[in-house]
C-alpha cells in the first residue's frame, strides 16, 4: 500500500481501542493517491534432510528444499482520492472513491475458470530453493 493516511494505517494495524483510538475519534479519513497491490501463490516442494555428523559434543543437521511456485492471482488498485467513514472500530460506515481496479489470473479467461492453463513448469510457475544447516552442541547428559 502507499500513500496511506496515518489514521487509515493505524485502523488497519490495530483497530482496537487504544489511547491512539478512543470512542470520540472515530471519524473519517482520506488519501490522495491511494495505491494497493496483492498477489497470490501457492507453492509445492520436496525435502531432503539429514543428520551430517554426529559427535558426543555436538550435531550437524542440513537440508535442502527445492519448491515450484505457482502464481495463482494479482490484484491492483488506485484511487485518487480515497474517502473513509468509520463508526466503532470494527465497522465502516461509509466508503466513496473513484478506483482503478485490475485482476489477473492464469486460468481465468473471458470470465471463466480454465483448466487448460494449468500447465506445471511452464508460464505461471517458478522455481526456487531453500537450503539450512543446524548446529547442535550437546550437553553432558546426552
Amino acid at each position: 500500500m502507499n500513500n496511506m493516511d496515518e489514521e487509515l494505517a493505524r485502523f488497519l494495524y490495530d483497530n482496537k481501542k487504544s489511547e491512539f483510538w478512543r470512542d470520540e475519534y472515530w471519524s473519517n479519513t482520506s488519501s490522495k493517491d491511494f495505491m494497493f497491490n496483492t498477489s497470490v501463490w501457492a507453492y509445492a516442494g520436496l525435502t531432503l534432510g539429514a543428520v551430517m555428523i554426529d559427535s558426543r559434543k555436538w550435531t550437524l543437521k542440513g537440508a535442502i528444499t527445492g519448491k515450484m511456485n505457482f502464481g495463482l492471482s494479482n490484484t491492483y488498485m488506485y484511487s485518487k482520492d480515497l474517502y473513509l467513514n468509520f463508526s466503532g472500530s470494527n465497522l465502516l460506515y461509509d466508503a466513496n472513491t473513484t478506483a482503478k481496479l485490475q485482476y489477473a489470473s492464469p486460468f481465468i479467461v473471458n470470465n471463466e475458470f480454465v483448466t487448460n492453463k494449468l500447465k506445471f513448469g511452464t508460464s505461471n510457475t517458478g522455481w526456487g530453493m531453500d537450503a539450512g544447516l543446524i548446529v547442535e552442541k550437546k550437553d553432558k547428559n546426552d
